[in-house]
């Protein structure tokens, strides 16, 4: 990682200095590791609402990232990569079990799920699917989710959205598989005073009754 701009020194002289105006990096980091300036680096990534976001959820209001890497890897090389997703029965089943009729659901991903929100709509679920937003828009949606956000884990747009967010609970999900591996490694103590959940999924396996 290169810094580049104006460097400023964080409020504990223990900590890193921050650079400004931007971070240049070769690939995207994940926790642990930006632990130690976690609040000076919440702070400075903080989004200018007016200018990076468009529609919003509703305090209320579930969201649900869907990255979907077999349409942009090709179904067969992400899970042979590890990059396996819930299928539409296994998110609605272990992870989106616990919403009941009239519960709201925003539904966040670059490709249309207007088919999944007419499944989720028949259950009773107030589900909608955010579109024609450009990715910062789609992150700020993501930041500002209050009630629960729910992805997987693998996403680091989902990670950095989740770890700098207001959500009071986030969903990070695994795929058991032989080639995915759980990311309760990305537990850290900077977020121990938020809900933070690690489930495998598991076709066997009903994660809410």
């Amino acid at each position: 990682m290169s810094l580049t701009g104006k460097l400023i020194q964080t409020n504990d002289p223990s900590k890193p200095i921050l650079s400004t105006p931007y971070f240049r990096v070769e690939s995207f980091s994940l926790p642990p590791h930006n632990s130690k300036i976690y609040d000076e680096l919440k702070e400075f990534l903080k989004l200018d609402e007016n200018k990076c976001c468009a529609a919003l959820p509703d305090p209320d209001e579930s969201v649900l990232h869907i990255r979907d890497f077999a349409t942009t890897l090709g179904a067969k090389k992400a899970n042979e990569q590890g990059y396996a997703e819930a299928s539409s029965a296994e998110i609605t089943d272990q992870l989106l079990g616990h919403l009941g009729k009239g519960d709201k659901l925003a539904i966040v991903s670059k490709y249309d799920k207007t088919d999944f929100v007419d499944q989720l709509t028949e259950r009773g679920i107030r589900a909608r699917y955010i579109s024609g937003q450009t990715s910062m828009q789609d992150f700020c949606f993501l930041q500002k989710a209050k009630k629960e956000l729910i992805g997987v884990c693998k996403s680091t747009f989902f990670n950095w959205s989740s770890i700098f967010g207001e959500a009071e609970k986030v969903v990070s999900y695994s795929m058991r598989t032989s080639t995915s591996s759980s990311c309760s490694h990305l537990k850290d103590k900077t977020f121990r005073n938020r809900n933070f959940i690690y489930p495998e999924i598991n076709s066997e396996i009903k994660m809410f009754n």
